[in-house]
């Protein structure tokens, strides 16, 4: 059988329910129990990893485990690459544009990559966003939200509040201009 090609294989995952699994599973008191496991102690920090980490600390843990990764069954390339793709979910998802150097240093590639790691992001789902050659950023449309802290809580929060307020406002105006032009229809 022919090998498929990385970028079909990664295009089949489907990142968004990835990364909301790899989060709620981390949150569940079984699983954090593990954490105190002997046994379990490594595969719940490298769960809470990819549940909410990045590629620097990914690193960390495989050099403190340096055989931790392959005695769980993992490829640690394929490891390395979906840390990757988690990393640019998070920079997406808290930035509005993120520079070539930011990516190429947050993902540790070579800047020549970073087109391709953000297109293969694009087709993946991991990020909705457009590239700007020029200035050598990517307009962020959407990023992945790995891991709802609180404070992100509270800022989904705000901006409901804020829609709520401006859809209020909206309507207001709306029923306004339509008393007005039936005033003006009135006296024609």
């Amino acid at each position: 059988a022919a090998a498929v090609p990385a970028a079909e294989q990664t295009a089949k995952v489907d990142w968004s329910s990835l990364t909301a699994s790899a989060s709620a599973i981390a949150q569940f008191s079984a699983i954090k129990a593990l954490a105190d496991s002997g046994s379990h102690k490594v595969l719940f920090q490298l769960l809470s990893i990819f549940a909410a980490e990045g590629l620097d600390e990914f690193q960390s843990f495989a050099k403190a485990n340096p055989t931790a990764i392959n005695d769980l069954g993992l490829s640690e390339d394929a490891c390395l690459k979906n840390i990757r793709f988690l990393t640019l979910a998070s920079l997406a998802a808290n930035s509005e544009t993120v520079s070539y150097t930011t990516i190429a240093s947050k993902l540790q590639v070579d800047s020549a990559e970073v087109e391709t790691w953000v297109i293969e992001g694009i087709t993946c789902k991991v990020i909705d966003a457009k590239m700007d050659q020029l200035n050598q950023t990517i307009v962020i449309n959407r990023g992945s939200q790995r891991l709802l802290t609180d404070r992100q809580w509270e800022d989904v929060h705000a901006k409901l509040v804020s829609w709520k307020e401006n859809v209020g406002s909206l309507l207001a105006t709306i029923k306004s201009v339509r008393q007005e032009q039936l005033l003006l229809a009135q006296q024609q």
